[in-house]
């Protein structure tokens, strides 16, 4: 994880229209011990620092990032998942794959090493 500063230009989305694509600029005003404080436009946003995700009990949440790029970054992972369930989702319905059976098991590979991974940590 990123070591932000006070000052520094932070990046916001809603968390629930990754299609918008179109971050709002905010600047960090405090670090907390459980939450970064952010404003922009004279509003003021709390985001966990564990999961970055904003503190609300209404309205729509917002995820923070510490960068344009990781927030394109992550743009792209959400539409790259969407992408592959979609091939996925074609292959078994058709119960013909499109992929062949070597691009499965390098697929299936890149599953196993991810998890590995989510375990360990």
């Amino acid at each position: 994880m990123n070591n932000p500063i006070v000052g520094q230009t932070m990046y916001l989305c809603d968390e629930r229209d990754y299609n918008a694509r179109n971050g709002l600029e905010a600047t960090l005003t405090k670090i907390g011990t459980k939450y970064y404080t952010v404003v922009r436009q004279f509003r003021e946003f709390r985001f966990h620092k564990d999961d970055l995700v904003e503190e609300t009990n209404w309205g729509t949440r917002h995820r923070l990032y510490f960068s344009k790029q990781e927030m394109l970054d992550d743009f792209e992972s959400v539409d790259l998942i969407k992408q592959l369930k979609n091939f996925l989702g074609k292959c078994t319905k058709t119960y013909q794959p499109t992929a062949t059976l070597d691009q499965l098991r390098r697929m299936k590979a890149i599953a196993d090493e991810t998890q590995t991974k989510r375990m360990d940590s």
